[in-house]
């Protein structure tokens, strides 16, 4: 038997939500980093200075010179990116969307008008806010126990290769000043 409009409604509103629940988390989750990033280049270029200063190096005062413009263009596009900002307006669309959940959950199976009204408003959801992309899709399917969201084998592998990917970054970013600073001081 075919599901009522009423079922495949809340059916795409809740998948709709929950990803967008990830999507914003996943943002947030950029920003903190970002921010964290960026203060800890900030101590690593104060500290190169401050050692170009008192070794009186000119490579090592052209180095902090480099890093510190990395680092203003690095706060520059995390200012421009947005993060944080994104994130709360996902968050300002899911829980729009738990409302109409809500009301749904009150509405007969019958009464198609008010099926349709809530379909109305959930396009126009759809339409205010940035949707979420397929990881967050995928960290929806690996959490559920649902057999219809389950991910298949070609999203498996997309997901995990992507967590990695993220992960091997993360560590790049946060080890790469460390290995330049001893590789400069192990080459002098």
């Amino acid at each position: 038997m075919e599901p009522s409009l009423k079922t495949k409604l809340d059916r795409n509103i809740w998948i709709t939500r929950k990803c967008r629940i990830n999507a914003s988390e996943r943002l947030l989750s950029h920003a903190k980093y970002i921010e964290i990033l960026n203060v800890y280049y900030s101590i690593f270029v104060i500290i190169l200075s401050l050692i170009s200063l008192t070794k009186q190096d000119n490579l090592l005062s052209m180095i902090s010179l480099s890093c510190s413009i990395a680092l203003t263009i690095s706060i520059i596009y995390a200012n421009v990116a947005g993060y944080r900002e994104r994130s709360s307006s996902l968050k300002q669309n899911y829980i729009e969307l738990q409302l109409l959940l809500d009301q749904l959950s009150c509405i007969d199976d019958n009464d198609t008008d008010s099926v349709v009204n809530i379909s109305v408003k959930y396009a126009e959801l759809l339409k205010s806010s940035e949707n979420h992309i397929p990881i967050d899709m995928y960290q929806l399917k690996v959490s559920n126990t649902d057999p219809g969201l389950a991910l298949s084998k070609e999203e498996k592998r997309s997901y995990y290769c992507q967590l990695a990917w993220r992960y091997l970054w993360r560590g790049a970013l946060i080890l790469l000043p460390l290995a330049a600073a001893i590789l400069y001081f192990v080459l002098r």
